[in-house]
């Protein structure tokens, strides 16, 4: 018979050989990348080059979706045929274009049109404009004509002087303006030579109140001396009559 000791050691030898291994914390990572074709997958033309789209010879990530499908995109966009397609308004900041079944689609991508101006899809290159933000005259035009008829019943000409020229109502005001404003200059101008002539006048009555007033106080200096004269007088006879006493 085994030893109950040996027996177990036996047991958790087994148990700890047929535990589940943790994943280590640096574990080897595999990053997927697109094949590129192999030599034997180019399919050869009749005068010996590649066929076109199975070669990769770009590094547009545009075209990273198409790799390995029969429809590409173009990189070669007709600039003049874009500008032909007319912008498509919208009255939302932000707009997205898939490109739609005419293009063939495209990644869907979002566009903002917060600011002024039109805005084109890098993909497809189709333009968009938002109807609320400052944009060409024509499109303003069309806007103010098919949204609000009712509330701007302004005529809208093609001239901007004509547009701005004023009319005889806005004449009248003016020439009412000017004229209140010159006699409102003029009766300012009154009340300032008013003044200044009152002004005058009390300078002129203080220089005339100046001899007046000279005469006086040489009239006072006079008195002034008399009564010291009259003075002296009175003391001298005082003074002889005590002298007369005492001899």
């Amino acid at each position: 018979m085994k030893n109950p000791s040996s027996w177990l050691r036996q047991l958790f030898a087994s148990f700890k050989e047929a535990r589940i291994k943790k994943p280590s914390s640096t574990q080897d990572q595999s990053v997927s990348v697109l094949r590129k074709p192999m030599p034997s997958e180019i399919v050869a033309k009749k005068d010996g080059s590649a066929a076109q789209f199975d070669q990769i010879t770009h590094t547009d990530y545009r075209l990273a979706r198409f790799e390995y499908s029969t429809k590409q995109v173009n990189p070669n966009i007709a600039a003049h045929l874009v500008a032909e397609q007319a912008p498509v308004p919208s009255e939302d900041s932000v707009v997205f274009c898939d490109g739609g079944h005419f293009h063939g689609g495209h990644p869907k991508v979002f566009i903002n049109l917060d600011k002024p101006g039109t805005h084109a899809c890098g993909y497809c290159g189709q333009r968009f404009y938002n109807l609320h933000s400052t944009g060409p005259e024509n499109m303003k035009t069309a806007h103010i004509q098919q949204k609000m008829p009712e509330v701007l019943n302004i005529p809208i000409v093609e001239s901007t002087a004509s547009r701005y020229k004023p009319s005889n109502l806005t004449r009248v005001a003016s020439i009412v303006v000017c004229f209140l404003f010159a006699a409102l200059i003029s009766t300012l101008t009154g009340l300032y030579f008013s003044s200044s002539a009152q002004v005058q006048e009390v300078a002129e009555q203080r220089q005339s109140r100046i001899p007046s007033i000279s005469e006086r106080m040489d009239a006072l200096h006079s008195k002034v001396a008399e009564l010291e004269r009259s003075l002296e007088a009175i003391t001298r006879k005082d003074h002889l009559a005590w002298n007369n006493q005492s001899s």
